[in-house]
């Protein structure tokens, strides 16, 4: 190994090379929103002011627009055919939740003209007025105006003051790709590991286990050894989706996962490792900003479900918390302000509007004995997500306009770290160093102070009698099957009647229950293990 390894002083100096900006990274990837429909409207003239990087910025203009299917009975007022693009500060938008699989990306880049291949990016409104009327629970067979037209709506940067903030105070990447056009495992996937073994869906699973046991940059660092070290942090309860996205390759790499309180300790002690990875609640705050799934019926949008509050609170209290961070006392060691590196991306674009296309061609992955799903050869990109870094060493209204994608993340960290690239989709990949354009690094004193949006008086907070939405339902049967495959049964009890059958499992509470009697089982299975 070479001396990159060794941590520096909690100075963060640079030495020269990009890569010496930064000791410690931590990466919050949030859920399902697409560049558009977050950031387009931050730099309404397209151009950021004095930015040191990024000639342009690729954002939303009020002319874009997507036309309607023929036949609606509610078509658009006006009598042009199409949905505009337009401003929201609604933060339960878009509900229900656009499609997001394989099939539904699809036909958003199709439209009526071109195909995926050749996308127009005009099948936005199409496909979300299919996905109003699928028989999720209750179908809205003719979706007024106002109801398909959600999908056409960008957030006002009033509306996003956390995201906003730190996108123009530090740097944005307008040309940031998810690795599939489809749902979460797949992207999440990506960015640890560099494939999702042929899978373009997250289900059946049972295929899915039977591959996810290549590495991951995980198992790199682990073999690497020295002072490299990483930590999965979790904020959904008793589970990390990491965890069973990866499970075949991290067998009993319990240890290294911990729940998200545990990361506000360490980075205030200073004692953040190397590569620090960070989820969201998923299934009971839901402060991941996925739109929220139909079955909610009538949604009241000063207490009901929605998460980009949610979500801004939380990207607050990470970036807070690493604003302030001093290194590990009297010692001149560990994470600062100075030496690490945040980075707030989204899994997928979760078919919310985006205008620009995916990259095409890009370099499939090693696919030699997947069975690939939709015959897709993985040979472009998904569709463009948010993406911001923070750091001392970059400065405001940065906008990288170089396209990249998820894999970009692994390229850049394994060229600091000595680590081999993990898959031939790499080889696409442009390293993400030109963000760091601060010419002295900026003292945390000089960094904005930013603050979650207070919740309205009536929020009602966590509903354990929610139904569960597809993600969460993900969890609690992919748990299953990663118990399934490491041989663990779970213990019956009266109680919990229902563990032989987690597919029945329908509401957020029962699904709790079953994910902490899930980790219990884990955690004695493993100490059994580690004997």
């Amino acid at each position: 190994m070479s001396d990159i390894h060794e941590e520096k002083t909690a100075t963060g100096a640079n030495t020269g090379s990009p890569l010496d900006t930064f000791d410690h990274v931590v990466v919050l990837m949030l859920e399902n929103r697409s560049f558009d429909n977050l950031l387009g409207m931050i730099y309404p003239d397209g151009v950021p002011p004095g930015a040191p990087a990024g000639r342009d910025f690729s954002g939303v203009k009020g002319d874009m627009s997507n036309p309607v299917p023929p036949g609606l009975k509610y078509p658009p007022p006006d009598g042009s055919g199409q949905v505009f693009v337009t401003a929201t500060a609604d933060y339960c938008q878009p509900y229900p939740d656009p499609g997001e699989e394989f099939e539904h990306i699809n036909v958003q880049l199709s439209g009526p003209s071109g195909t995926p291949d050749d996308p127009s990016m005009q099948g936005f409104v199409i496909d979300y007025v299919e996905k109003l009327g699928e028989k999720v629970s209750g179908p809205i067979p003719d979706p007024s105006f106002a109801e398909y037209s959600q999908i056409m709506q960008c957030f006002d940067p009033q509306a996003l003051p956390v995201l906003s903030t730190l996108a123009q105070q530090f740097g944005v990447f307008d040309h940031w790709y998810c690795a599939v056009p489809s749902q979460t495992w797949c992207n999440r996937a990506f960015w640890n590991a560099g494939t999702s073994w042929g899978r373009v869906n997250q289900s059946p699973f049972g295929p899915w286990f039977e591959h996810n046991h290549t590495d991951t940059i995980f198992n790199q660092i682990s073999d690497a050894g020295g002072s490299l070290s990483w930590k999965v942090y979790h904020d959904t309860p008793f589970v990390s989706l990491t965890n069973i996205i990866h499970s075949g390759a991290l067998v009993w790499h319990e240890a290294h996962f911990h729940s998200l309180s545990r990361f506000f300790e360490d980075c205030e002690r200073g004692e953040l490792p190397s590569y620090s990875f960070l989820e969201p609640d998923f299934i009971l705050e839901h402060n991941d900003y996925h739109p929220s799934s139909a079955g909610w019926g009538i949604i009241d949008h000063e207490t009901g479900p929605g998460t980009v509050l949610l979500g801004e609170r939380l990207v607050a209290r990470i970036y807070n918390a690493i604003r302030t961070s001093q290194g590990r006392p009297g010692s001149g060691t560990g994470n600062t302000s100075q030496n690490t590196l945040l980075i707030i991306t989204f899994d997928e674009h979760g078919g919310c509007f985006d205008h620009v296309q995916p990259i095409d061609p890009v370099t499939p992955p090693d696919l030699t004995g997947y069975e690939l799903q939709g015959g897709f050869r993985f040979d472009r990109s998904g569709i463009r997500v948010p993406t911001i870094m923070v750091s001392a060493h970059i400065a405001p209204n940065t906008v990288i306009n170089t396209p990249m994608m998820h894999t970009s993340f692994m390229t850049t960290v394994q060229s600091k770290w000595g680590l081999a690239p993990l898959s031939d989709r790499q080889q696409s990949d442009a390293m993400f160093t030109e963000v760091f354009t601060a010419g002295t690094p900026r003292a945390a004193q000089d960094w904005p102070v930013v603050e979650g949006p207070p919740l309205p008086e009536a929020f009602a907070g966590a509903d354990v009698t929610a139904p569960l939405g597809d993600l969460q339902r993900s969890i609690v049967v992919g748990t299953a099957e990663m118990m399934r495959q490491r041989g663990i049964a779970m213990t019956e009890s009266k109680a919990m009647a229902f563990t032989a059958a987690p597919e029945e499992i329908d509401n957020v509470g029962d699904a709790l229950s079953y994910l902490a009697q899930a980790r219990k089982a884990l955690d004695q299975a493993r100490k059994q293990a580690n004997r």
